[in-house]
């Protein structure tokens, strides 16, 4: 399944705190580090600000934004925003978009396999 797409919200009905080593194991899987904010979001990136900064648009840097939002049913909304910075040329972006949904289908995989997976929305 391959859709060119900017955010994703996967339900899941299983408690927070099996959420969070389930992102980050499915981040490093893909070679992204992870950075969290706050207990409920966080970032995972490949490259580097700094040169992006520096060099401007020869650098590469892509990131996902995550969220989690609790529902009252005490299951969990996992957002992923992707986002990235620098000159890319079509085949790189082919390259992010293609991690992006390899990332996503892992995470819906894996929350299935645990019985926990409920819905996806596209954005």
């Amino acid at each position: 399944m391959t859709r060119c797409t900017d955010c994703v919200d996967l339900h899941v009905a299983c408690p927070q705190q099996e959420i969070q080593p389930m992102l980050g194991f499915v981040f490093y899987q893909h070679g992204l580090q992870v950075q969290w904010h706050s207990p409920v979001e966080g970032i995972a990136y490949q490259g580097t600000r700094g040169k992006c900064f520096i060099f401007g648009s020869i650098a590469q840097y892509h990131e996902i934004f995550f969220q989690l939002f609790p529902m009252p049913d005490k299951s969990y909304i996992v957002r992923l925003i992707k986002s990235f910075r620098g000159y890319h040329r079509h085949m790189e972006h082919i390259f992010i978009e293609k991690k992006f949904v390899e990332v996503v289908n892992m995470l819906s995989y894996y929350f299935t396999s645990m019985g926990w997976f409920q819905n996806i929305v596209y954005y």
